[in-house]
């Protein structure tokens, strides 16, 4: 199932490793070494969906992939909760 992260930007709600506010310093200066040194080859990728607003979350997954999304962790957060729980009811 994919949950929506900002601007018509969707993520596979199973590959989502964590999801983390984007005001450490240590995220933004991996996020900007990542875009600046952004090498193809490699599997890891930086995917910037907030449309150049405000950055309030990073979401990694497990292929390695980063996306920097507008919305908040706790959005985000719900958004993943409410496909675990719709899941859960289709197993029962």
């Amino acid at each position: 199932m994919y949950i929506p992260i900002g601007f018509s930007n969707y993520v596979d709600s199973n590959q989502v490793q964590a999801v983390r506010p984007y005001d450490s310093a240590k995220l933004k200066n991996e996020a900007r070494t990542r875009i600046s040194h952004y090498d193809p080859q490699k599997k890891a990728m930086i995917h910037d969906c907030s449309h150049n607003r405000v950055k309030n979350s990073i979401i990694i997954c497990t292929d390695g992939a980063y996306y920097l999304s507008n919305k908040t962790v706790g959005y985000i957060i719900k958004q993943l909760n409410g496909v675990k729980s719709e899941d859960d009811k289709k197993n029962k």
